[in-house]
């Protein structure tokens, strides 16, 4: 394949400064994009968080040091310019023409694509650019509409991730990530019924259980725990209210996992430690999440179960149904690949 050395893919860390999950998903996207078409890449680190987890939101102020912890950790390798002055493009989203949707297979439920990325709509601006002969600086906003096509070119991502183990533990980490906090109160369609989760774990737990195999299961969510006032012009909900919202902590939603004996509730934990334990899991239960969709790409060896949403699945991923099925055979084969190296 072609390499446009002349072209640079980067984040542009100021267009949607929201969630550090979702903007870390941005940025990995990004770089992955940039190896499959064959571009250089410039790290463009976090700019801002506006929404930094439950904590921050009840007590209504920022980590100071939120943004840097993370960046600290999260650096992808960089390349330069050569030049002082390159030419900027600006994309917030990445198009997507005729013939990236006409050519596109269903492969487990979700939309894969069949045409090499070069020839999409921006493969082709790509090539444009380089044959310019002078370098380009491409700010992305969001690569998902094309690079959700090519999902593939996430497994990059196991060898750039911070969070390494040897092996699996000899008792199986299982960690389901409920996505809570904000969704609660704005855009609330993106939440998956309590039922689902519970559909998973006893699926899991069961099969586990029928072949001797050892485990242990963790719960990591968000929950509001005392009385907080969301107002129009608050950051992490700019654009998505218009009036005052008072809130007030709920009952535990989560009273339907007490039928499962040991489990370790993980609530209101900080974002980094809550992102390396499921990273780290030997089974993630994904939601509609890119903050769980972050953790599964970056989670190495692990087993992921993804409940179909906006973001495609890697190829290797279990996809469920929405009452939590899954399919037991392929999940034992990946269970014994796992333990095989302990």
């Amino acid at each position: 394949m072609s390499n446009f050395d002349n072209v640079f893919l980067t984040y542009d860390n100021k267009n949607n400064p929201d969630g550090v999950g979702a903007q870390l998903h941005r940025m990995y996207g990004i770089y992955c994009l940039s190896r499959l078409l064959g571009t250089k890449y410039i790290h463009s680190p976090l700019y801002d968080v506006y929404y930094q987890g439950m904590g921050a939101f009840q007590n209504q102020e920022k980590d100071p040091a939120f943004v840097e912890s993370f960046n600290r950790r999260f650096t992808l390798p960089s390349d330069r310019t050569t030049t002082p002055d390159p030419s900027y493009v600006s994309l917030g989203a990445l198009p997507v023409g005729r013939l990236d949707r006409a050519l596109r297979i269903e492969y487990g439920g979700r939309r894969k694509h069949l045409l090499p990325i070069r020839f999409s709509e921006f493969g082709r601006l790509v090539a444009k650019w380089s044959k310019a002969n002078t370098e380009t600086v491409v700010r992305i906003g969001a690569p998902h509409t094309l690079l959700d096509r090519y999902a593939r070119g996430y497994e990059i991502c196991e060898s750039l991730s911070p969070f390494k183990k040897d092996r699996p533990s000899k008792v199986l980490r299982i960690a389901i990530h409920v996505r809570r906090g904000e969704i609660m109160f704005v855009n609330s369609e993106r939440l998956i019924d309590m039922s689902y989760y519970i559909g998973v774990a006893r699926r899991l737990t069961s099969i586990l259980a029928s072949e001797q195999i050892p485990f242990e299961l963790e719960l990591h969510s968000e929950l509001l725990q005392k009385d907080a006032a969301v107002r129009p012009g608050d950051p992490a909900f700019k654009g998505r209210i218009d009036d005052l919202l008072e809130l007030r902590p709920e009952q535990d939603p989560f009273g339907d996992f007490a039928a499962f004996p040991g489990l370790k509730r993980f609530i209101n934990e900080p974002a980094m430690t809550c992102i390396e334990r499921l990273a780290t899991a030997d089974i993630l239960v994904m939601s509609k999440s890119s903050f769980s969709y972050l953790a599964a790409i970056l989670n190495v060896g692990g087993i992921v179960l993804y409940h179909p949403f906006w973001n495609y699945p890697l190829d290797k991923w279990l996809v469920t149904k929405s009452s939590g099925d899954f399919n037991a055979g392929r999940f034992l084969r990946q269970v014994q690949r796992l333990r095989s190296v302990q």
